[in-house]
Formats: structure tokens, sequence, C-alpha cells
């Protein structure tokens, strides 16, 4: 212990037993947290983006088969409009009649962040099945999606 003296009044107990951290510990802290913080961002960054698709194409798929069975159940067509960033799911309400007198069954909103590049709409008849191939293309910030609907009820989501 040293103790230093003041114009003989205050005595100040400095100990030179020092505890606590060197500028050489920081340092080697902040480099292992910056390597850490190197690796973690890129691998949250594509984590986001494949729920982000993962989300999308689960949507378009259960919609599909909600269109299918509808169609299937009612003996009345059911068509998915895919429109700017909304999906509607809409029925005919005549069995053999026009689609002036539609009913709209469901509408989802896709993330604001993603775009349907052209309106698409995908009919489907009573069997259950899509009248003809489609292709729909949805755009985002991280990724494109391009979506192939076909006659004999296949549906193919590939990342483009």
């Amino acid at each position: 212990m040293l103790y230093i003296m003041f114009f003989n009044k205050r005595v100040i107990r400095v100990n030179k037993n020092k505890e606590g951290f060197t500028i050489l510990e920081l340092i080697l802290v902040l480099v292992v947290m910056s390597i850490l913080l190197y690796i973690s961002v890129p691998l949250y960054n594509k984590t986001v983006k494949d729920v982000s698709k993962t989300n999308v194409s689960v949507q378009i798929k259960s919609l599909n088969d909600i269109a299918a069975s509808t169609a299937k159940s009612t003996l009345k067509k059911v068509k998915i409009r895919f429109e700017s960033n909304t999906i509607q799911l809409i029925q005919m309400n005549e069995v053999a009649g026009v689609w002036q007198d539609e009913s709209i069954i469901d509408i989802v909103t896709v993330d604001s962040k993603l775009q349907i590049s052209t309106l698409e709409e995908v009919i489907y008849g009573i069997d259950g099945l899509p009248e003809e191939d489609k292709t729909i293309n949805i755009i985002s910030n991280s990724f494109n999606l391009k979506i192939d609907i076909y006659k004999d009820g296949r549906i193919i989501i590939q990342d483009i």
C-alpha cells in the first residue's frame, strides 16, 4: 500500500494491486465480438429471407388447396385472383353461370414488401383442378418466386 499525504491533512490510499481489465483484454474481446458479428449477420439475413419465402409458399399452396376443395365440395367454380399485393379467393354463385354473380370467400394481403408482377386468375373447375396452366411471379427485395400452377393440379414454386 502506498499512502499519499496532501498538505499534511489528507491521506489517500493507493492500491498497487489493481483489479480490472487491461487494454489488451478489452481489444481481444472486441475482436472476438466483431468476428462473431461478422459471421452471424449474414446467417440471420439468410434465415429471414428463407422464412419469408417459406411463408409466401405456404400461403399460396394453402389457398390453392382451399380453392380446389371448395370447388369440389360446392360444385361451383372457384378462382384465385393474384393482383399487386393481395390474393382473392372468389366463388361463382351460379353452378353453370358466369362470373358476374360471384362472392369473395377470402382476401389475403401479402407482405407489403412483396409485389405480384401481373394480374393473374387461376380458375378451378368443379373437379378441383385448374382449367389452364398459369405462371405467377412474386417479386420482393430479397427474392423472386416463380409459381407454376398446372392443369393436373401440380404447383411448382421456384426461386429465380
